[in-house]
């Protein structure tokens, strides 16, 4: 980002702006485009596809996010490429909605497995950029995702 337009965001906005936005463009293209193509049924099938798309994406993007610390050493767009991830585990657990209501048996599978991949990746990727982030950042993290995958257990019943 330019100098003279980087000294006017607030402070939130330089913590977050990078010089580099076509990661995030590139991110909202595939996320239209998942939407665009799966948006016409919610079978089994075609949201089992989805889920693949977005987990493959999402791994593709960490491992994008782990070149760029290691080999590059660029710390700002590495920042945008890991909140990216975020989102994207966001979104595919979003992407379960329509399964869990049509069968919770199915949907409370979909959600365990999401749980497990976004553990698996987060912990991945902290190893991998040697971050050593302290339990007490840690824990509550993984307690708001097993919190939020219990309440959509519970109203399955």
């Amino acid at each position: 980002m330019q100098p003279q337009l980087r000294g006017k965001l607030p402070k939130w906005g330089r913590w977050v702006a990078n010089q580099n936005p076509f990661y995030v463009i590139s991110v909202a293209m595939v996320l239209y485009g998942v939407h665009v193509s799966f948006s016409g049924g919610a079978e089994l099938e075609s949201a089992w596809m989805m889920t693949k798309i977005l987990g493959g994406y999402t791994l593709l993007l960490a491992a994008v996010g782990v070149l760029v610390v290691r080999v590059a050493r660029v710390w700002e767009d590495a920042r945008t490429i890991l909140l990216l991830n975020v989102l994207l585990l966001v979104a595919m657990s979003v992407s379960f909605d329509r399964v869990c209501l049509d069968n919770s048996h199915v949907g409370l599978v979909y959600l365990t497995s999401g749980l497990f991949f976004a553990i698996s990746l987060t912990e991945a990727v902290l190893r991998c950029l040697q971050v050593r982030l302290a339990w007490a950042y840690r824990l509550p993290f993984y307690i708001l995702s097993r919190q939020m995958g219990s309440t959509i257990d519970a109203s399955f019943q």
